[in-house]
């Protein structure tokens, strides 16, 4: 509102400015989510840097939220990776390499077994060999020192003519059962 030169007041109209509304950005994660502790993202509106929206991201087991966009297992020397993806971008999970050492693990091929433990002492380790049917056709039963770490066993005149599975035992005394693998 202004005056004229006789003192009279004038009313002008005032533009009226639309509002224009968010335009928002991309989002970007600011604190990563774990499988049990949630995240924060965050996204700007481009029209007015001082709108920013900051929602907690859900954990990555939440499967409605995140999607396994990539898996590499770890060996025993290397890591491994998990890649999640979801609409507020992606979060890499390292898995840590296997650790032999700590774990009873057997594998069996080629007639011959791999057997990891944890440490050195005397096992109790199974060969049975099973016909197409799973009905039992023999079995190789010993005691044996294993070193902690990998070993390698073949035990000689057991000669299978259907599945084998392997089983690690304590002691065969005990029957304490540790692990078993089947044939690869």
């Amino acid at each position: 509102m202004f005056s004229d030169a006789n003192g009279v007041a004038e009313i002008t109209e005032i533009p009226v400015i639309a509002a224009t509304g968010h335009s928002w950005g991309e989002w970007s994660i600011i604190v990563e989510p774990t499988d049990y502790v949630p995240g924060t993202a965050v996204r700007t509106c481009e029209n007015n840097s001082e709108h920013k929206e900051y929602p907690v991201i859900p954990v990555l087991t939440d499967t409605s939220v995140w999607t396994e966009d990539l898996r590499i297992e770890p060996s025993e020397t290397e890591n491994g990776l998990i890649v999640y993806i979801s609409q507020y971008g992606s979060v890499s999970v390292v898995i840590p390499a296997l650790n032999p050492q700590y774990d009873y693990s057997i594998k069996y091929k080629n007639s011959a077994a791999t057997i990891t433990v944890p440490q050195g002492g005397i096992y109790g380790v199974i060969f049975a060999d099973y016909d197409s049917d799973n009905r039992l056709i023999s079995v190789y039963a010993t005691d044996r020192y294993l070193s902690k770490g990998k070993n390698f066993l073949a035990p000689a005149g057991f000669n299978s003519s259907g599945k084998v599975k392997v089983m690690l035992w304590k002691s065969l005394q005990t029957m304490n059962p540790l692990c078993a693998a089947a044939d690869e």
